[in-house]
């Protein structure tokens, strides 16, 4: 029931609603009226499934400046992406090993060997063209990952990164992170880590997670989700660090999106708080504040009637 997307920034500008047809005194003005109807809304609805596909999950990719320079032929650039994919499947199980040890010796080894092991994976999984998700997960790097969550330092967040490539895979692969046990100490780091850094990395996480289905969205609502990133919001608007302001907006849109929407008590919550990110000049924020605030509007009922009060 999941999307993936492999872009870390990819918008896409809110459809405009058709306006309603005017009326006509004669049936053909009305038919034509009601047929330009039916194809704008087809029109909005294509847009809003390419617009799923793109924004329910972001990986976090290499930078630009730290990926090899791509050939510029179709056949060359397939070519390399399988040659990469490979290459990146038959690493695993080494990079695997030195992590399960460092592990297994209570994180008390070599931890700049470990930092610079798991640093490496994240470049593999963060790769364009066949990241090797499947092997990580077959290997027991997701356990891994998800303790060194509870660690210190940099290993930390390249831990998170990790995570946050696996989950935006398919559903198979965000359901494999969740029932590892990833989300308690996912909140933990949106909450408490003293890395504004990390504490962004973990809310990209959740948010692909909440992106990838309803049932997931559901579980990480119970799990207590919503008050963590609002309270995240709430601190990095008032600070002005739009980086982790935006993908904690963008994951508390994908908290109230996806069908059958979210419990009423969820959406009334964020209301209060969409309201005020619309008075940020920011038109990537702005961007993700309206698309939730369409996904209440598609739940109908008393949500929208919230929705058009609080706004």
């Amino acid at each position: 029931c999941g999307t993936s997307g492999h872009e870390r920034r990819r918008r896409r500008a809110m459809p405009s609603l058709p306006s309603s047809p005017s009326r006509r005194g004669r049936s053909r003005g009305l038919d034509a009226d009601d047929a330009r109807s039916r194809r704008n809304e087809n029109k909005i609805e294509l847009r809003k499934a390419k617009k799923d596909e793109t924004l329910a999950k972001r990986r976090f990719a290499q930078p630009a400046d730290a990926a090899a320079e791509e050939p510029t032929d179709p056949a060359a650039a397939a070519a390399d992406a399988v040659a990469n994919a490979c290459s990146a499947a038959a690493e695993v199980p080494r990079l695997a090993s030195i992590v399960h040890e460092y592990v297994r010796g209570g994180c008390c080894g070599d931890a700049a060997a470990a930092l610079s092991t798991v640093t490496r994976l994240r470049k593999l999984l963060s790769l364009s063209g066949g990241p090797p998700i499947d092997e990580c997960i077959s290997a027991g790097l997701v356990p891994v990952f998800i303790h060194l969550l509870g660690g210190a330092g940099a290993v930390v967040f390249e831990a998170a990164w990790c995570l946050t490539n696996i989950v935006s895979g398919t559903t198979d692969h965000a359901k494999a992170v969740v029932d590892a046990g990833a989300i308690p100490p996912l909140l933990n780091l949106v909450q408490t880590s003293p890395s504004v850094e990390t504490r962004e990395q973990a809310v990209w996480c959740l948010s692909n997670v909440a992106g990838d289905c309803a049932s997931l969205r559901d579980m990480l609502l119970g799990c207590g989700a919503l008050p963590s990133v609002l309270s995240m919001i709430e601190e990095m608007a008032t600070t002005s660090q739009m980086g982790p302001l935006r993908n904690a907006t963008w994951c508390l849109s994908n908290l109230v999106r996806n069908k059958p929407a979210p419990a009423l008590e969820h959406v009334e919550r964020a209301l209060p708080t969409l309201a005020k990110l619309l008075s940020l000049d920011d038109s990537e924020l702005m961007m993700d504040t309206m698309w939730a605030l369409s996904h209440v509007a598609e739940a109908g009922g008393d949500a929208a009637d919230g929705g058009v009060s609080v706004g």
